[in-house]
């Protein structure tokens, strides 16, 4: 299952590098400036994209690991305050 989101912020780039650098403590991430991808395991992964219009999200993932995976993010993001 895919879920995507958008969120409106200012410093897309600089929260999507942020946010791949935290999660890279506990997950397998590839990211640069504009993109990160999070390799969440047992098929389960998230896409950061970066742009003018802010933060894309896309979470896929088995559909009764998309909740949890909504909350882990989420987490994240308010944890870095991104503005």
């Amino acid at each position: 299952m895919e879920v995507e989101a958008n969120i409106a912020i200012t410093s897309s780039s600089r929260c999507l590098v942020q946010i791949c650098e935290h999660m890279s403590h506990r997950f397998c991430v590839e990211f640069d400036a504009s993109k990160g991808i999070v390799d969440l395991k047992e098929g389960a992964s998230v896409e950061f994209h970066a742009g003018a219009e802010g933060l894309r999200i896309v979470i896929r993932a088995p559909e009764q690991s998309i909740g949890a995976i909504k909350q882990l993010i989420s987490r994240e993001l308010d944890r870095l305050v991104c503005p």
